[in-house]
């Protein structure tokens, strides 16, 4: 019985785990802690790239999608007589007028005036005072458009970094930047570039400045429209970018 009990006391003083068994249970555990919390991490950071990358896209799309349906109708009058047509062209912003209000009724289109609230447009980015077509400061702004009896100009598309209009004038389409107050009922044709930028920097991209708008790309519709402006957007830094280049036709102006 005492040889027994000595025996279990024994087993039950040499039970358990020895320190270098439980330093390296503490080793392994910190090792796959230390895998997981990586892996998350990445998926994560990949993760919040994609949803900047999405949101940024989807604007940029939307806003292209509105300017090209209504830049489209510059120069609408179904009452002749109204003089409607483009009062500014830069490569900055773009200013037209469309009679499409009878007198503020809005029950017929027209009125054979372009004199009522909504009938001119103007668009161009915020925050841009030198007019050079790039946010001020090197930051991002919205496109906006401001509508003639309208208090403040409506974002339709945030977070853009720079734009450009690129003329298309008389029926060779020769490209201008700045037309002439002579050469604005010749334009048929305005070309968009538009770069957005996300909102937050990653620390793990680094972008580059080689986006080119439609004046400076010379692979843009076959280099048709290429000036050789010079102009490059974009910048060395973490932010991710795209840009989107349009044709849109006026239908109304050359009638």
């Amino acid at each position: 019985m005492n040889k027994l009990s000595h025996s279990l006391k024994g087993d039950i003083r040499n039970s358990g785990f020895t320190l270098v068994e439980m330093l390296i249970v503490l080793l392994l555990s910190g090792l796959i802690v230390a895998a997981l919390y990586t892996a998350h991490r990445t998926q994560q950071r990949s993760q919040t790239a994609q949803d900047q990358i999405v949101e940024m896209q989807q604007n940029l799309r939307s806003g292209f999608n509105f300017l090209q349906r209504e830049i489209r109708m510059a120069g609408f009058e179904p009452v002749l007589g109204a003089d409607a047509g483009i009062v500014t062209a830069t490569n900055s912003s773009f200013v037209f007028t469309q009679d499409i209000n009878d007198n503020g009724a809005n029950t017929d289109p027209g009125d054979g005036d372009v004199a009522d609230n909504g009938e001119t447009i103007i668009y161009g980015l915020a925050d841009d005072i030198d007019n050079d077509g790039i946010v001020d400061g090197g930051g991002i702004a919205s496109l906006t458009r401001l509508a003639s009896g309208g208090v403040t100009a409506q974002p339709v598309a945030d977070n853009i970094e720079a734009v450009e209009f690129l003329y298309l004038l008389g029926d060779d389409l020769t490209p201008s930047l700045n037309p002439s107050a002579g050469e604005l009922d010749t334009i048929r044709t305005v070309v968009i570039s538009m770069l957005a930028r996300t909102r937050f920097p990653d620390p793990e991209f680094r972008g580059s400045a080689n986006f080119l708008p439609a004046s400076n790309d010379p692979n843009f519709h076959n280099g048709d429209y290429n000036l050789g402006s010079g102009v490059i957007w974009g910048n060395n830094d973490n932010f991710r970018r795209r840009i989107l280049i349009a044709t849109v036709q006026l239908r109304n102006m050359g009638l």
